[in-house]
């Protein structure tokens, strides 16, 4: 457990959209390509509201000192920064085009400020999206550098606003950005509120179940493990938390106490029975009666979560559910070692175990008359029941997928307030963004192509929900209005593809090239237009989404153009639409698991459809209810299902097992007085484990994250039919029925304890073991061992093609022969450029010395020069040649110096389908961290070829640097040859590609190449 918990301060938060999604689903995949190629991000949105008019000294000194103040913040790129104060008007002139700043100094006389007015209304572009139609408000759209610092940089935009605001103006903060940074903070609040009240809560319940400080106390440590344990497990993993997963800590602190509640009750009925018996006696008795059904239950709840998380399409519910599942098992654990042992020290208390046996607790009168009712009527309760049923049956069927992301919020929440207000002075909040390809470079230069644009535009435009929207035709038609002195007539695509073309180039003479990035690419073959809707709610956009995409096909499409949706709009489009079915899998599921457990552990096929009766009518009941009261099936809500199976499924598991055993017991008593037996005892425990779970959830009713809240009400109601139908219909209906399954108590008995071992079993060698293979931990060094043992050949001669590419995807090739070859002190090398034409002939040689004492020798030839030139030995670290791989990369071939570096064996994980080992690795001293470049590096080696497939490198301060990876790897000669090399720059976005080929370790390489005679004159090709 401390192990656990000393990871904690390694969580991290992701409460962006993104993170509902699948990384390898086509629509987020797609969505990133379109933000890559056009530079799109999901920015923060500031709107300034003035109800008398923004066009005065005022707003307008505002909205500059606000921008000036913005875009010195840390995290927010000001080259990206958008408003008035920033952006230019492009304007016709007596002799040509200008482009210009709105203002570059602040407005002083009212004919500026009419200026100012002019250019706006002259520019449709900016109507709607920059300033409000209505002139009353304004927009500073902020694009971040590190999206996941958008906590802090929403925090730092809502002190910057706060001091700016007036009784003139009303500033707001919305858009993606925000919601991300905001959900961090509200996240925190939340869990700072609800999961100490929530602690508090069951403390009180288990306090006044059993009136003593013991019950109330050491059931604590079991939640304190359980939460801290399944938190420690996430970010050891790196798994963040998430919107969904703040519910986490209050699921596991309800359910932590349940085994306890159990627990004390036999423990004081043990007492009872046996007042000469000392504690650790009494406890034997105790774990010997509780093992059982609280490992059933154990069982069943990991199943119900499992069920969520072996189901989910989206990650945040698979990793609820899992880390869910590993919080219940460790409760279970310590339920069954660490409690015992500490109530096996503490002295009995003889007293307080009469006392809850005397007839004035009202607790268990309460269930004694609930039992006399049941087994009086038991008919009359099936038969209510039957119609419950039946009326849920009818209302559950206006249940309805729905979500909008704003609706997490609470209606009372500045963010809230934001994003309506922006949705109503402006042309929305939402984005839509639609990549249009042409089939060849340039061909957006072509009039045809841009009034199919223009005519699709206006298509979209005329759709309901849709604000606007802008793309590159929207520009070139206002740069043919300013070319021919601002007539209206000549807002519209000219004629001809290279007056298009000279209008980008009259444009670029004077301004930055980049200005229409986020509209067209650099080759002018893909363009972006980007749709802002008002309303974020998924039935109004899927409607939307289908006929725009209709369109599409029917209009748009041919073999030379294409038109694709994307954007955060249709992002969420797709997690959305599958939301009805992952729902609906995972309670299948879950129910198929739960059921299967149950039959598997009671031997009776019967006995599992029993205990499937009280979750099947809770969820229907709650899905009635969602439908009565149009509650959406949305983010919160479509987890509660499999959360609810697992958890209501104890309720019957326990009222199933203690009648069965109260049958083994008092075989030959009256069959109603045993099932009345029930009631006072069990059904009494029973209850406190009800309290104790509805009201752990119950406290998610006070969460301001909306979801969270339907999600705490939705799991309260669905425990509460659960408890209700395990209590009432379950013993009526085994009345009734008197199943064999309940009679048949010794044979069930001794299988059912035979079955417990087989799943225990099977779970065990079910788990990864991650690190251990064949009952060994094998070390990093090891591991590494075997990489530097893998044989390279003595010499090699091979073709080396160099691809780097910078960040705007344009590449570089150059091609080169190389030479290598061990001598009894070094290695050496040469390299020879054979392309392209301004460096060929250029070559390299390089003696790399074992004895890491003496300095490395290196000669460069440089043919325009006709001279070899000794250069200084590199430090490890330095980059290749122009390359982003470093020295020590190339010269080191895959391998590594075991004597510089720290190895941690990480374990087993699967990457590309494969199981590889993952190996982390950190420089024994600072200074050679600082040689080579990085601090730490995450090597994944595949156990099969003994060879690193990945790795990742972090610098000296812990950011992110590079990614290697070696790509198809097979034998030349005998020898395993990595034919392809890849390394990313995260920090540059750089990438370098090495291409090996006409590899021949066979043919041996001449001495006499490795000289500078041989730089010279050159190899034969």
């Amino acid at each position: 457990m401390l192990l656990a918990m000393s990871q904690l301060l390694k969580l991290t938060k992701d409460t962006s959209a993104d993170a509902f999604i699948a990384f390898d689903n086509p629509a987020l995949i797609y969505r990133e390509k379109v933000k890559d190629i056009f530079g799109l991000k999901d920015p923060l949105v500031i709107a300034i509201i003035n109800e008398k008019g923004i066009y005065n000294q005022k707003t307008m000194a505002l909205i500059n000192s606000l921008s000036i103040e913005i875009s010195s913040l840390e995290n927010v790129d000001p080259d990206r920064l958008k408003s008035l104060a920033t952006e230019k008007s492009i304007r016709g002139t007596s002799d040509g085009m200008e482009v210009k700043l709105f203002f570059k100094n602040l407005p002083k006389t009212n004919e500026e400020l009419k200026n100012i007015k002019s250019l706006i209304d002259d520019f449709p572009l900016y109507q709607g999206s920059l300033v409000s139609k209505s002139a009353k408000g304004t927009l500073i759209v902020v694009e971040m550098i590190d999206d996941l610092k958008a906590e802090k940089t929403y925090q730092l935009l809502m002190e910057i606003t706060k001091k700016y605001s007036d009784n003139d103006h009303k500033i707001y903060v919305a858009g993606e950005g925000a919601i991300s940074g905001y959900l961090g903070s509200y996240i925190d609040s939340d869990a700072k509120k609800l999961n100490p009240l929530a602690g508090l809560i069951i403390t009180l319940i288990l306090f006044l179940a059993y009136r003593t400080i013991r019950s109330a106390f050491l059931p604590n440590i079991v939640i304190l493990a359980t939460v801290g344990s399944s938190l420690g497990l996430m970010a050891y993993f790196g798994v963040p938390f998430f919107v969904v997963t703040n519910a986490m800590p209050v699921i596991l602190i309800g359910i932590a106490v349940a085994d306890s509640i159990h627990i004390f009750h036999q423990y004081y009925e043990e007492q009872k029975k046996y007042p000469s018996l000392d504690a650790r006696a009494i406890t034997v008795l105790t774990m010997n009666e509780m093992f059982r059904p609280i490992t059933l239950t154990t069982f069943t709840t990991v199943a119900g979560f499992m069920g969520l998380s072996l189901s989910s399409l989206m990650p945040p519910f698979q990793f609820l559910g899992l880390y869910s599942a590993f919080g219940v098992f460790v409760a279970w654990l310590y339920s069954i070692t660490i409690l015992p042992a500490f109530l096996s020290l503490l002295p009995l208390d003889l007293k307080k175990a009469k006392n809850l046996e005397k007839s004035d607790d009202w607790f268990s009168e309460l269930m004694e008359v609930v039992g006399k009712k049941v087994v009086k009527y038991p008919k009359i309760v099936i038969a209510s029941f039957l119609v419950i049923v039946l009326v849920s049956a009818k209302l559950s069927l206006f249940l309805a997928v729905n979500e909008d992301r704003v609706e997490t919020f609470d209606h009372s929440e500045p963010i809230y307030k934001a994003d309506k207000v922006i949705n109503k002075y402006f042309d929305g909040t939402n984005n839509l963004d639609i990549m249009i390809e042409a089939k060849n470079i340039e061909d957006l230069y072509k009039p045809e192509y841009l009034l199919k644009i223009e005519k699709f535009q206006n298509f979209i435009e005329g759709l309901d929900t849709v604000g606007g929207s802008t793309s590159l035709v929207d520009i070139i038609k206002q740069m043919n209005k300013s070319l021919n002195k601002n007539e209206q007539s000549y807002y519209r695509v000219p004629k001809s593809s290279d007056l298009v073309a000279q209008l980008f180039l009259i444009y670029s003479v004077s301004n930055n090239p980049t200005d229409f990035e986020d509209k067209v690419d650099f080759n002018y073959q893909k363009a972006n237009i980007r749709v802002q809707l008002k309303n974020g709610l998924y039935t109004s956009n899927k409607k939307l989404i289908i006929i725009i995409q209709d369109y599409i096909d029917s209009h748009f499409n041919n073999k030379d153009i294409k038109a694709y949706i994307s954007g955060r709009v249709n992002l969420n489009y797709h997690w959305i639409k599958d939301l009805g079915v992952s729902h609906f899998k995972s309670v299948l599921i879950s129910f198929l698991l739960v059921g299967l457990m149950a039959s598997f552990v009671f031997s009776s096929f019967v006995a599992g459809l029993f205990s499937l009766i009280p979750v099947l009518i809770s969820v229907l009941i709650v899905y009635a209810v969602m439908g009565y009261f149009n509650i959406y099936l949305g983010i919160g809500t479509s987890m509660f299902a499999s959360i609810a199976i697992g958890l209501g499924v104890d309720f019957a598991i326990h009222t199933i097992d203690q009648i069965i055993h109260l049958f083994s017991t008092h075989e030959n008593d009256d069959f109603d007085e045993i099932i009345l037996k029930f009631f006072p005892n069990t059904g009494r425990a029973l209850f406190f484990n009800f309290l104790a779970i509805s009201m752990g959830f119950g406290v998610l009713s006070i969460s301001k994250v909306v979801p969270l809240f339907r999600f705490g009400v939705i799991v309260a109601l669905s425990v509460s039919v659960s408890f209700i139908v395990s209590l009432v219909l379950l013993p009526a209906l085994i009345k009734v029925i008197r199943p064999k399954f309940i009679t048949s108590y010794k044979k069930n008995f001794k299988v059912s304890m035979k079955s417990l071992v087989t799943i225990m079993l099977f779970f065990c060698m079910s788990s990864n073991s991650n690190a251990i293979v064949q009952g060994k931990v094998i070390s990093g060094l090891e591991l590494v061992q075997r990489v530097n043992n893998i044989k390279e050949g003595q010499w090699v001669s091979r073709k080396l093609k160099m691809v780097m590419t910078d960040r705007g995807g344009r590449e570089r090739i150059r091609k080169t022969i190389t030479f290598r070859k061990y001598f009894k002190e070094s290695k050496k090398t040469l390299i020879f450029y054979t392309s392209p034409s301004n460096i060929k002939k250029t070559s390299f040689l390089t003696f790399d010395y074992k004895d890491s004492a003496k300095e490395d020798d290196q000669w460069l030839y440089l043919p325009a020069m006709r001279k070899v030139r000794r250069i200084s030995a590199s430090d490890r670290g330095d980059y290749f040649l122009g390359t982003d791989f470093s020295y020590e990369e190339i010269k080191k071939e895959g391998k590594v110096e075991v004597n510089d570096f720290t190895f941690k064996n990480l374990g087993i994980v699967t990457l590309d389908g494969k199981k590889v080992y993952k190996i982390e690795s950190f420089p024994k001293t600072k200074k050679l961290a600082k040689n080579l470049g990085h601090g730490k590096q995450i090597s994944y080696m595949d156990p099969k070829i003994n060879t690193f497939v990945k790795v990742e490198t972090w610098d000296i301060n812990g950011n992110e640097l590079k990614i290697f990876e070696a790509k198809d790897i097979r034998y030349v000669d005998g020898i395993l040859t990595r034919h392809i090399l890849e390394i990313f720059n995260k920090k540059t976005k750089h990438k370098t590609t090495f291409i090996f080929s006409e590899v021949d370790y066979k043919k041996e390489v001449d001495d006499s190449v490795f000289t500078k005679s041989t730089l010279r004159r050159g190899v034969k090709q």
